[in-house]
């Protein structure tokens, strides 16, 4: 198990839905706002991990560009979802 961090300590810092641009694998990330990107990733260790941001043309041509192509149709919905439910809140 991975070292736990103080966060106070990395004030200000906020939460992201990231995606990995090479194995699609989607995840929470919780990060100082001056923190480095991309993140790497945790399922194939890539340094390739981006804000999901599938309103961004460029971004999302990139995205869907890989390979898995369903399992990259499945990021951007629950990225919708995840947009809609903090509209709705």
């Amino acid at each position: 198990m991975g070292e736990v961090i103080d966060m106070t300590e990395r004030l200000p810092h906020g939460a992201h839905y990231v995606a990995c641009m090479v194995c699609a694998h989607d995840w929470v990330a919780v990060v100082p706002e001056r923190g480095s990107w991309p993140l790497e990733c945790p399922k194939c260790g890539g340094a390739s991990g981006e804000n999901v941001a599938f309103s961004d043309v460029e971004w999302f041509k990139r995205f869907m560009t890989g390979e898995n192509y369903h399992k990259r149709m499945m990021v951007l919905l629950n990225a919708k979802r995840i947009t809609q439910e903090e509209l709705d809140a």
